[in-house]
């Protein structure tokens, strides 16, 4: 399976990608490689962890042969910014 960030330019092998989760970030380093990249930014972490569990469960299923980081975005309410 592939991994596609949200913005399209990065596509990763599943099977050779580290992915971390920086509070609302989703970050995937490639086994061997020195370099990160951001895969995914939302405004909560709560969103993040969402997105991961979805990715796992794509994977499990092999439901599709790439996974594109959803861009659904929730707004921060004022008092929370």
């Amino acid at each position: 399976m592939r991994l596609i960030s949200q913005d399209g330019i990065y596509d990763l092998p599943y099977d050779m990608t580290i992915l971390t989760r920086d509070g609302g970030q989703i970050i995937a380093g490639v086994i061997g490689e020195e370099t990160e990249v951001v895969m995914a930014k939302y405004s909560y972490e709560e969103d993040a962890v969402q997105e991961l569990k979805r990715l796992h469960q794509n994977y499990g299923l092999m439901i599709t042969p790439a996974f594109k980081f959803s861009c659904t975005v929730r707004i921060k309410p004022l008092d929370e910014a």
